[in-house]
């Protein structure tokens, strides 16, 4: 608060020194003197004059009195023993990081907390930082806004392991706390259909992409196999998207046309895999027109 109230302590190892005005210049008398025990420390003898009391700044703390810079200005006359306060808070730096996988595809991710919002720039692949520095020693918590399609895996602050938000303690003068958030993209799947015209179970160049075949996603939970999301029809292109998915065991199906069998897969009309984090995985869906010829006897 600038002033000095009760209780607070005094601080020992402060030099100070004292500069007096001759001829609109500032001349240093005595030499540089560092606080005692007591936080204080005497200059004596001094001539009457314009004098300017310096102190010198040390790392981790901030001045509070004076209000500005760190020196103050009084002038002395005979008989007169000034005391002259100065007021020093200790501060500290927190740094927040953000890493996300895969680096290409990750966006802007919001914070809020004791530090108030911020952003931090998807547009940088390599990550970002920002650091805020002149914190009050005190407690402080930051928490991630729900980014959606990226769960939020792990908060590391100064190599200790953090869940759900990161609240850390300011303690010393220049304490430097780095907190890192790291974000994994959930996994999608990209589903093609087209039409087989040969007949051999995969994709080749010049095959049609089939509009309007509905696909279905599978979640392997507990050996039971739970839809996830809603069926959906592959666009014009051929394709069906589902995206934001949990890493785990799934089984894509396709709900077959009449008119048209399945040849690839091979058998059935569904596909098993494993998605993890970061995973973008193609699922290809080939089917073929079939009809029938009667004889009549």
């Amino acid at each position: 608060n600038g002033q000095m109230d009760d209780g607070e302590a005094l601080l020992e190892g402060w030099d100070m020194s004292v500069y007096l005005k001759v001829e609109d210049e500032w001349q240093q008398v005595q030499r540089t003197k560092p606080t005692g025990a007591n936080g204080y420390v005497n200059f004596t003898s001094l001539e009457p004059g314009d004098y300017r009391i310096c102190e010198t700044p040390q790392d981790g703390w901030i001045t509070t009195e004076p209000a500005e810079g760190v020196c103050q200005e009084l002038s002395l006359s005979y008989t007169e023993n000034v005391p002259v306060y100065f007021g020093n808070a200790p501060v500290g730096s927190i740094t927040i990081v953000k890493e996300a996988f895969p680096t290409a595809e990750w966006k802007d991710f919001e914070f809020t907390g004791s530090l108030g919002d911020f952003t931090l720039d998807g547009g940088n692949a390599d990550g970002a930082s920002i650091t805020f520095d002149g914190l009050h020693m005190g407690e402080y918590e930051i928490s991630e806004i729900d980014p959606g399609n990226w769960d939020l895996l792990e908060i590391i602050c100064d190599d200790a392991k953090l869940e759900g938000a990161a609240t850390v303690e300011l303690t010393e003068p220049g304490q430097e706390i780095v907190c890192t958030f790291k974000n994994y993209k959930r996994p999608q799947v990209k589903i093609y259909k087209y039409e087989d015209a040969n007949y051999n179970g995969q994709m080749d160049d010049g095959e049609a992409l089939l509009e309007g075949w509905d696909m279905s996603v599978y979640l392997k939970v507990e050996d039971e196999w739970q839809q996830v999301q809603r069926t959906k029809p592959t666009g014009a292109n051929g394709r069906v998207d589902f995206t934001s998915l949990e890493p785990g065991d799934y089984r894509i199906c396709e709900t077959l046309q009449e008119g048209w069998i399945a040849t690839e897969p091979a058998e059935g009309v569904c596909q098993e895999l494993s998605l993890d984090y970061t995973e973008n995985v193609p699922v290809y869906f080939g089917n073929a027109p079939i009809g029938t010829i009667t004889i009549v006897k």
